[in-house]
């Protein structure tokens, strides 16, 4: 139901608001996904080290090591990327609404 006694530039207001806290909410989802993923490959790669003996196994195991560690990089810079972003775009927000007032 819709609050009638609010003015449409308040909802406006609290939608684009909503839009920003899901947009932030959803980059911290895609983060820790991106943590998620590095720390399984990771653990299998050291399962691979430690339990098989064989260097195939270890230089597979090392490979996956580093590349858990490429996928945690990735994933700081996509989140850093994406708040910068998000940021830059609140401020265009605050700065066009100080103009119309």
């Amino acid at each position: 139901m819709v609050d009638t006694k609010r003015s449409s530039k308040e909802l406006i207001f609290i939608r684009d608001y909503l839009a920003e806290y899901r947009t932030d909410l959803a980059n911290k989802r895609t983060f820790l996904a991106y943590t998620r993923t590095a720390l399984a490959v990771f653990a299998a790669g050291l399962a691979l080290i430690k339990f098989f003996g064989h260097p195939i196994y270890v230089i597979l195991g090392t490979a996956l090591v580093v590349a858990s560690l490429l996928i945690l990089v990735q994933g700081l810079v996509t989140y850093y990327k994406m708040k910068q972003v998000t940021r830059a775009e609140d401020e265009k927000i605050r700065k066009f609404e100080a103009q119309g007032q």
